[in-house]
């Protein structure tokens, strides 16, 4: 494993639940375990044909093993991988929607035949706001279990599930009233092709709106670009203010075939300075494409592009962790560690986490590039650090008052 600092912004952390670990949670649940969807050789799910539906159906049957107390134990376990692997700062999206009672999986809601224009069984507001609270609640004790324990960094995103449209707005809602700390933006994830950007003009206008004003402000990605075309990824620059793309891929798409819009898509990428959260292996698990040599990772750097690299969900077949991504990246495009470490900048830029935080990122980057300095630049990195940590617990404690957290909760959100 490469010794140099990596960051991942590209995680669905109930895709980190590993086969061995469900087993265990699923029998302290009293649920059946799938043993069909776990792979030979036990430590990754298995999905069909590589077919991204399979995929979302697998990813739904995974989730639906955990209660929403379990992901305290899977985000520290997450991290724990991570921080052996060389991570300094894991940016994940979590999905309160996939803790919902009545739920609607994917494929139900295809095989129903109302992939388009799908309205929800639940339009419980209450529900989603509460679910939204206890889920930061919960996986936040795992992210300060884990900075205490190995030093790494992490925040969180709140996805929004295309194919539950109905329950979007509700919940950047929820978000927007109940802001916790360590929540730092939102995510659009699930089948871009049925549910566009243009569906979620409504709920990204709010986000914007919010951050005119917030001390905090919160950052917007979406997943584009990964099975839709080049087109997909302009209109939803454009029609939600994006601010860093998850995939994106496609990118590339006009280059051989039509130059100017091709180029005028590397225009608004660079100008905006759009963060790009490139997953290859996630790309070539969901056949894609048929390998890192056909990947458009390569040119996407050679453009210049605000490129990261991200592990998606590596606990699924085919799928890679942060640090099988970074080495199979460098092999394949025959990088030095100054380009690695490039990729990890244009991460830590491009992440939505406070100017401190990312300060402090760069500082441990530094170090790593200068050892001679690192007894000096170690003093900014502690004083940044208690900064950071100050800030957050006085947040931390009022979220806790406000949402009349008991005792326990108060503690534990304390201890940094």
């Amino acid at each position: 494993m490469m010794k140099f600092p990596k960051v991942t912004l590209h995680v669905h952390l109930e895709a980190t639940l590993t086969p061995e670990l469900g087993k265990r949670l699923a029998e302290k649940n009293n649920k059946k375990f799938p043993e069909d969807l776990v792979a030979e050789n036990g430590s990754k799910w298995y999905f069909a044909n590589k077919s991204f539906d399979e995929f979302l159906h697998c990813y739904d049957k995974i989730t639906d093993l955990m209660v929403i107390e379990d992901m305290e134990s899977v985000t520290f376990e997450y991290l724990k991988s991570c921080h052996e692997q060389g991570v300094i700062y894991v940016e994940m999206t979590i999905s309160p929607d996939h803790f919902l009672n009545d739920r609607n999986n994917f494929l139900d809601v295809k095989n129903n035949g109302r992939i388009s224009g799908f309205f929800s069984k639940n339009n419980n507001n209450q529900d989603i706001s509460l679910t939204y609270v206890r889920l930061t609640k919960i996986v936040s004790r795992g992210i300060l279990r884990a900075k205490q324990e190995f030093g790494i960094e992490s925040r969180m995103r709140i996805a929004l599930i295309r194919h539950e449209p109905k329950r979007c707005l509700p919940l950047v809602q929820a978000v927007l009233t109940n802001t916790h700390p360590l929540v730092v933006g939102f995510d659009l994830a699930g089948a871009e092709k049925a549910f566009p950007a243009k569906l979620f003009e409504r709920e990204y206008a709010l986000i914007h709106n919010y951050n005119l004003t917030a001390k905090h402000k919160l950052g917007l990605g979406a997943h584009v670009g990964e099975h839709d075309g080049p087109e997909s990824i302009q209109e939803a620059i454009t029609l939600l203010g994006l601010q860093r793309i998850g995939h994106g891929a496609q990118c590339m798409g006009h280059r051989d075939s039509d130059q100017l819009k091709h180029q005028a898509l590397m225009e608004l990428l660079r100008v905006r300075n759009i963060g790009i959260e490139s997953c290859p292996g996630s790309n070539i698990a969901l056949n894609l494409y048929p390998g890192y040599a056909a990947h458009p990772l390569r040119e996407m750097i050679k453009e210049g592009l605000c490129v990261s690299l991200g592990d998606d969900d590596p606990t699924f077949l085919g799928f890679v962790s942060i640090g099988e991504e970074y080495a199979k990246t460098q092999k394949a495009y025959d990088l030095d560690d100054n380009a690695m470490l490039s990729i990890t900048k244009n991460a830590i830029h491009s992440g939505f986490c406070q100017v401190a935080l990312k300060n402090k990122l760069l500082l441990q980057v530094e170090c790593f590039e200068y050892p001679s300095q690192c007894e000096k630049l170690q003093e900014k990195i502690m004083s940044l650090d208690q900064d950071i940590m100050m800030d957050i617990n006085e947040r931390l404690e009022s979220f806790s008052n406000e949402r009349n957290l008991d005792a326990t909760d108060k503690k534990t959100v304390k201890c940094m």
